[in-house]
């Protein structure tokens, strides 16, 4: 008779404790130095620098670490010219055995499609009564506009058909 193990998991595990263990092992085989430097990437060099490039692996070799970064052709000369502070803003990330030099590999990297505009539907007579009532008691012209454009988008966005349903 096969032996049942000691330990048993009951259910379903959540992927989130599952996912980065995983990720961690099959990016350590690559090089990759952890997922949280691949996640936390726009915090470390910046959100502007970040859409222009990825983190690459760290190359270790006997004369010191090489950290690769994938970068748009146009930001290489500008990355370049950071290197300096991008290498103690990812060491001091990282911690451990410093990084020596960055190695810039341009490339043309994937954009996020964009999110589709939200689709906002006419806004009913009664509702449009609604929100003139209720900016009416308001003195400041400026402020009631703003605050009546609000209402309106606001009753709009309501009225839209949900995403994915």
């Amino acid at each position: 008779m096969a032996e049942i193990p000691a330990r048993r998991t009951r259910g379903l595990s959540r992927l989130s404790r599952i996912l980065p263990k995983a990720a961690e092992k099959a990016l350590a085989r690559h090089g990759f130095p952890s997922l949280e430097l691949i996640t936390q990437w726009p915090r470390i060099i910046g959100p502007q620098l970040a859409r222009q490039s990825r983190p690459g692996r760290i190359i270790r070799g006997p004369d010191g670490s090489t950290f690769v970064i994938q970068v748009d052709g146009a930001a290489a000369l500008k990355l370049q010219h950071l290197a300096p502070e991008i290498l103690s803003r990812v060491n001091a990330y990282l911690g451990g055995v410093p990084i020596d030099r960055l190695k810039l590999v341009q490339t043309r990297l994937a954009r996020p499609a964009p999110e589709p505009a939200p689709v906002n539907r006419p806004v009913a007579p009664q509702t449009r009564a609604a929100i003139e009532d209720g900016v009416a008691r308001v003195k400041d012209p400026e402020l009631r506009d703003r605050l009546r454009a609000i209402g309106t988008r606001l009753a709009a966005r309501a009225n839209a058909p949900r995403r994915g349903g």
